[in-house]
């Protein structure tokens, strides 16, 4: 049986967006340090950028089309409402508050 826990992140996107930033700070730092045999490296950090970009757009895609569901009710906020507004007294045998 599964705790009944909302998942902080369910589609990834924050993880997603993470990597992007990094794979995008890694580019522009290899596009000035990369030189001769190991310019692959501004192209890796590129190539991982634009493969971050393209999960973030389909991340939006697909939470927009993600149904939007209400949560049930939980019931009377307090004792008042449960009882339907005649709450008892604080002292049964004086009646005070």
């Amino acid at each position: 049986m599964q705790a009944p826990v909302k998942a902080l992140d369910p589609d990834g996107s924050a993880i997603v967006a993470a990597g992007t930033a990094v794979f995008a700070v890694a580019a522009v730092i290899s596009y000035f340090a990369a030189t001769g045999p190991n310019a692959w490296r501004f192209w890796v950090a590129l190539l991982g950028t634009a493969m971050g970009l393209v999960a973030m757009a389909a991340i939006a895609v697909k939470r927009s089309r993600r149904p939007v569901v209400t949560p049930p009710e939980t019931g009377p906020a307090t004792l008042s409402d449960a009882l339907g507004g005649d709450a008892p007294s604080a002292d049964p045998a004086t009646g005070a508050d």
